[in-house]
């Protein structure tokens, strides 16, 4: 194996996990990719073309600097994860699940494309095929089981994330994860408020100040390689785009949403947080949403766009409505990037020929009727600042998709905000990262400055956004004029950027102080109740038997691997039972006490993950390569000591099936056992079945 010293560390691996269990399970690297491959499916074929592009340019200039060599990228923006001979280039998916999870920073992140970034990607194809394999073996409407199957992947991935990534280094995946609290949302600070810390304090530790940030830098700079042609240029905004893709996507599972001031400075309280909700499903909303859900879970269902309300689960089982509206805001960012690569997908969509003529009465036709072109109805959708479910109580929503008109104006109002951003201070980099010790990102005061910000969350601008605007909503300025003050203009970065993103922004439908839940703390000292049989033979032919009942104590981490709810890297156990001996027909009684290590038996899987770069199969996991147990007996009858090694065993977990009392089955063991009964001074050898239960001492 070429990575010999990967290898010693690995043996560590447990230590590690021992240290920072939660923090090692935090984000799904595979599931980032999806959403970004599905995010780009949803797109028009033309949008996507401008993606392809950049990336193409990227593959062939680099981005390091104008004369460097290509950046191994795949040339297509839905190219799937692979492995192997088929893995020759990064995908656009990979893309954002690289960024703040292993690279804190735009020049880390471009540094691993298509080199260090490798292995991950080949891991989490492994991963993949890994949960696809498993998901095929359950019932779809058994939610345990589909949600185990899910968990399985996720802990198997995090294992080698771990391994290949590092955990002692500043940088390493578990040390970025434990300090990651910019990838989680405030449930008890108002969005207004969280806009304006980022305008006047520069505040960036929070999930929707780092996508925004992100986001317009990468329109900047988007907008400058079109100008200048400079491959690192591109490079860059790709980088800041993939980061504002990684933030939007975390902030739709429902353990990232749920946080309180308390919390992002509590690394150990924020992940026990984030388990609870995760697992057991949220409620969520859209920001702007005027109406509660009691009374606007329907509103605009029937029209064809989604319901402002639904429940969301947690990283690695995002599915059903809540992965839908991740898709829709991974793909609000992928269509605003493309139309800043590219301003002639402006001029497509805007053409007179789009709209049919006419006009019925007062109307204009164009108003009201459907575009003709299917792209154009996609991204009139993604970029209206004021979907149905943001009209209050008592104003008709319009009904349908934005008509020809108003698609086209909508588009072109974008285009001109894209202008103006382009016109305003130069946004730099920032990172997602915390330096050591500290509770947060450090604020990076002028990062964006309220000309780029605005005021997005106004339903109704104020005369002073007039000076930005190019036009008026024709559909919302009515409104606007009855409920006052302010008008419904567009073509600023704050009405036709950001304000159509906070339309779809997710936020719990409770208040922050109704969440209340936390998961368990997931490590610290537990007991295990044994109960097994040893069926033995000596060299000589005699043969024999040991029944058992033991208690023992472990320090035990909860679903910190696949397949097993309870893990104990070293445990302690004593126990007795009948003993007999044959053809001698000595029937007797033993004590013994007994140290296992199963930490060591991981040594085999971390070496999988190592050579191979694939995440080690169930079957690995499963079968202890390596001795890891030792035993030693008395034999009360005869007077006589014995001891054993277990040399190896084969285990097949029970899952997460909770006993009373909050207790956990164990894994049923059949265990290899080599060792030496001084009682009739010969060598045996046997086999020993062993099952039992498992808790924590302080029922947490």
């Amino acid at each position: 194996m070429s990575r010999s010293l990967g290898l010693a560390t690995a043996a560590l691996l447990g230590v590690v996990l021992v240290l920072e269990p939660e923090e090692a399970r935090a984000f799904d690297f595979v599931e980032h990719v999806e959403l970004t491959i599905e995010g780009a499916r949803s797109l028009p074929p033309e949008v996507r073309a401008v993606i392809d592009e950049g990336l193409t340019v990227l593959r062939h200039e680099g981005g390091s600097s104008p004369a460097a060599f290509g950046l191994e990228v795949c040339p297509e923006a839905t190219s799937t994860l692979r492995r192997g001979a088929e893995s020759v280039c990064t995908p656009y998916g990979a893309w954002p699940a690289l960024a703040a999870d292993h690279h804190p920073t735009e020049g880390g992140l471009l540094g691993a494309i298509g080199g260090p970034s490798s292995s991950l990607v080949e891991g989490a194809t492994s991963s993949q095929r890994r949960r696809g394999r498993a998901l095929l073996g359950v019932d779809p409407s058994d939610f345990d089981a589909v949600a185990q199957a899910r968990s399985d992947a996720l802990r198997a991935m995090d294992l080698f994330q771990t391994v290949h990534h590092g955990w002692f280094t500043e940088n390493g995946y578990v040390e970025l994860a434990t300090r990651g609290a910019s990838h989680f949302q405030a449930a008890d600070e108002a969005i207004e408020r969280q806009l304006a810390d980022l305008v006047t304090e520069g505040r960036v530790d929070r999930a929707l100040a780092q996508a925004l940030v992100h986001h317009l830098r990468s329109l900047q700079l988007a907008r400058e390689w079109r100008r200048t042609g400079r491959g690192w240029v591109l490079a860059r905004a790709f980088a800041a785009h993939s980061f504002a893709m990684h933030f939007a996507q975390d902030a739709h599972a429902a353990g990232h949403a749920v946080m309180t001031e308390h919390d992002f400075a509590e690394p150990d309280a924020r992940m026990r947080r984030h388990d609870y909700f995760g697992f057991r499903g949220l409620g969520m909303t859209f920001a702007l949403a005027e109406l509660p859900c009691s009374s606007n879970v329907a509103k605009g269902r029937a029209e064809g766009w989604p319901s402002p309300c639904w429940t969301a689960f947690g990283d690695g089982n995002l599915e059903g409505p809540g992965r839908d509206r991740a898709v829709d805001s991974t793909a609000q960012l992928q269509l605003q990037f493309a139309m800043a690569l590219e301003p002639a997908l402006a001029a497509r969509w805007t053409h007179e020929a789009a709209c049919p003529p006419g006009h019925v009465g007062d109307e204009p036709i164009a108003l009201c009727t459907p575009p003709t072109d299917e792209g154009m109805v996609r991204a009139a959708r993604l970029l209206d600042p004021h979907p149905p479910w943001t009209f209050p109580s008592g104003f008709d929503e319009p009904r349908g998709g934005p008509g020809c008109a108003r698609a086209a104006l909508l588009i072109a109002t974008t285009e001109r905000a894209l202008e103006r951003l382009d016109g305003t201070h130069r946004i730099v980099s920032i990172t997602t990262d915390a330096p050591v010790g500290a509770a947060g990102v450090t604020p990076v005061r002028g990062v964006v400055t309220a000309e780029e910000i605005g005021q997005p969350l106004e339903r109704c601008a104020p005369p002073s956004e007039r000076a930005e605007a190019t036009a008026i909503d024709p559909i919302f300025d009515p409104l606007c004029r009855t409920i006052g003050p302010g008008r419904a203009f567009l073509g600023s970065p704050s009405s036709s950027l950001l304000r159509p993103i906070l339309t779809r922004w997710p936020v719990p439908q409770a208040t922050a102080g109704s969440l209340v839940g936390e998961a368990g703390n997931g490590r610290g000292w537990g007991w295990q109740v044994l109960l097994g049989g040893q069926g033995t033979r000596t060299l000589e032919g005699s043969s024999g038997y040991f029944l058992f009942a033991g208690f023992g104590i472990a320090p035990r981490f909860q679903d910190l691997f696949p397949q097993e709810s309870s893990f104990a890297p070293v445990e302690m156990n004593v126990g007795l039972g009948p003993t007999a001996l044959l053809p001698d027909g000595v029937i007797g009684a033993a004590v013994f006490a007994e140290l296992r290590i199963p930490l060591v038996a991981l040594l085999p899987a971390a070496a999988y993950d190592l050579a191979t770069n694939e995440v080690a199969p169930s079957f690995i996991t499963e079968i202890a390569l390596v001795p890891h147990g030792f035993r030693l007996a008395y034999d009360v009858e005869r007077e006589a000591v014995r001891w054993d090694v277990e040399l190896l065993s084969a285990h097949v977990p029970l899952g997460s099936t909770f006993l009373p009392h909050r207790a956990d089955l164990l894994p049923a063991d059949l265990r290899l056992r080599l060792g030496r009964d001084h009682g009739i001074a010969a060598w045996t050898f046997g086999l020993e079945l062993v099952g039992g239960a498992t808790g924590m001492f302080d029922g947490d």
